[in-house]
Parts: structure tokens; C-alpha cells; sequence
């Protein structure tokens, strides 16, 4: 039976959110099998299944370990679609990053947790990303200061 891409970006959603890593990976594979474009399979597919997965942690009904191996299996169905990526067709202009500056408030579990996903992407793309955690206060000013210089140096 010839599974549509829709029925295909369906399932893949699908297996983010039931945290199946092994179905991300074969539905990713079959995706790709059939021709269809991979940055749709990533943002239909497996974004939108990290979406849900939010909604699903917003309600109460996942908590952050879920989240985790959500991620899990959108970086298994990422990894396989990524190399296949079109860019020369594409209209969209591209931006560079060159490093990214992570910058929170200490104690705060939620974007703690937002950062090592965050950290978690941007090393696979190869972006550089220094995490600052801080209280705001002036007493760790010099030390954040010289954090950020040996970034600068490094990127």
C-alpha cells in the first residue's frame, strides 16, 4: 500500500509524541523512500510532534523527562531527513549564526531545561552556544564578563 505524505507526516508526528524512536526512524527512512521533501517532513512531521508534545507537558499531561525522549526521537527522524534537505531550490534567504548567547535566570527549572534543548540543536547544527546563568545581581558581573570575551575569542 502507497502511504500519501500526509498520512506518512501523520505517523511521523505521531511517533515524536508516543516517543517511539524506532518508528521515527523507519517512517523517516519510508518518507524518504517515496521522494517526498524532507523540510516538510521536518516541520509537518517532526516539529509538529514536538509541538504536540508541548501542549501535552503544557496540560500537565507530560512532564520534562517526556519531553526529553520526544526529543529523542525527533533528533533519530532528524538525522535521517537533515542530509536531504534542498537548499539550491529554495527561495528563502539564508541567515548565518555565528554563536549564540544563552542568558538566564538562576533557579529557573523551566528555561534550564528550554536551554539544554536549545544547547542540544544548535551543537548538532554546529552552532557554538555559551550558557550564562545568573542572579541579575552585580556580584557576578567580572566573571560573566570574562565568560563572554574567551566565547568571542573561540567563535
Amino acid at each position: 500500500m502507497n502511504e500519501s505524505k500526509e498520512q506518512i507526516i501523520k505517523e511521523l508526528s505521531d511517533s515524536v509524541v508516543d516517543m517511539d524512536e524506532e518508528k521515527t526512524e523507519e517512517l523517516s527512512k519510508k518518507y524518504l523512500e517515496h521522494g517526498y521533501d524532507a523540510f516538510e517532513g521536518i516541520t509537518n512531521g517532526l516539529a509538529e510532534g514536538m509541538n504536540r508534545a508541548g501542549v501535552l507537558y503544557e496540560e500537565g499531561e507530560y512532564f520534562i523527562p517526556e519531553l526529553l525522549v520526544c526529543s529523542d526521537a525527533m533528533y533519530v527522524g532528524l538525522d535521517i531527513l537533515k542530509p536531504h534537505l534542498n537548499y539550491e531550490n529554495s527561495d528563502n534567504k539564508f541567515k548565518a549564526v555565528v554563536g549564540v548567547v544563552y542568558y538566564t535566570l538562576q533557579y529557573c527549572h523551566t528555561f534550564n531545561v528550554e536551554g539544554a534543548l536549545i544547547e542540544k540543536e544548535l551543537k548538532n547544527l554546529g552552532i557554538p552556544i555559551i550558557r550564562i546563568e545568573t542572579d541579575y545581581s552585580e556580584s557576578d558581573k567580572e566573571q560573566i564578563k570574562t565568560r563572554l570575551e574567551a566565547f568571542v575569542e573561540m567563535i
